[in-house]
């Protein structure tokens, strides 16, 4: 089980993406719509434990993963992740729902991976994500590497969002779904 470290840094999509360009970030791949159905039981168990399960939809692909609290602490969020690549995502949510799971929320986000060139900290990954809450620039990796390349992208810690974006739609919007009611149309 690996541990997951990350931030997300808040802005407009066209801000991000100069950013982006200033320290020489190239897209890595084309933009995808990534529709994510999280799965629990009827009480809730996993969201209450700090986790989630979670059956993403990326293009024509499927990703499992589960995702709980870690015991480290710090300036990044770092959550446990176990993750694997599913090949009929329908009859794995089939099974979960026979196991007694369902759905409990979904949410959607357009992501493009970016490529970090700044010397060392090429094995950063960095997503723009747009969100039905807004735009975010999400950095995982060390946490020392994320600390630089936020430095370098011309934001400070005081910038970090540590929520996921879950979290952040039911402070802004309230409960429900974070669906697109439009797709957006520009790509990067």
């Amino acid at each position: 089980m690996a541990i997951e470290y990350e931030i997300k840094l808040r802005g407009d999509r066209v801000d991000l993406l100069e950013a982006l360009a200033r320290i020489g970030a190239r897209a890595r791949g084309d933009r995808v719509l990534e529709d994510d159905l999280v799965l629990d039981t009827a009480d809730g168990r996993i969201r209450r434990a700090g986790g989630l399960l979670r059956l993403r939809r990326r293009g024509e692909g499927f990703l499992l993963t589960l995702k709980g609290r870690s015991d480290e602490h710090g300036e990044v969020k770092a959550m446990t992740e176990t993750e694997t690549a599913v090949t009929d995502g329908e009859a794995l949510r089939a099974l979960f729902e026979q196991l007694g799971f369902a759905v409990a929320q979904r949410y959607q986000k357009y992501r493009t991976a970016f490529t970090c060139p700044l010397p060392g900290c090429e094995s950063v990954l960095l997503t723009l994500d747009e969100t039905p809450v807004g735009d975010f620039l999400e950095i995982e990796g060390d946490p020392e590497l994320i600390h630089r390349c936020a430095e370098a992208l011309g934001f400070e810690r005081q910038d970090y969002e540590m929520r996921s974006y879950l979290e952040i739609h039911r402070v802004e919007r309230g409960a429900g779904d974070m669906l697109f009611d439009a797709a957006p149309t520009e790509a990067p």
